[in-house]
């Protein structure tokens, strides 16, 4: 997948989950309860895309820019805290 695939995604599932308020004389009430099951099927649907798409965008586009929001002393301190030993290993500590 990548990013129009999932922009598609939340577009069709924006669209699907809208339909059936939008447009509820193409759902004629059919359980006992007078709901549909054409229009539960579409809003679940819209909303299992839309959530595909949008949580594909968040993961590419938002999560690789958390440590940046910590801000740039953080990320010094973290550095300096860091030390190289022998064999390219990564001692932590204050020594």
């Amino acid at each position: 997948m990548n990013s129009k695939n999932a922009l598609v995604l939340i577009a069709l599932g924006a669209v699907m989950r809208l339909v059936p308020v939008e447009a509820p004389g193409w759902f004629p009430p059919t359980g006992l309860d007078g709901s549909n099951a054409q229009a539960l099927w579409l809003t679940a649907m819209g909303w299992i895309q839309f959530a595909t798409g949008a949580l594909y965008l968040i993961r590419h586009y938002v999560v690789p820019r958390i440590p940046r929001w910590e801000g740039p002393q953080a990320l010094r301190e973290r550095s300096a805290s860091e030390r190289p030993v022998l064999g390219g290993a990564v001692q932590k500590g204050i020594f």
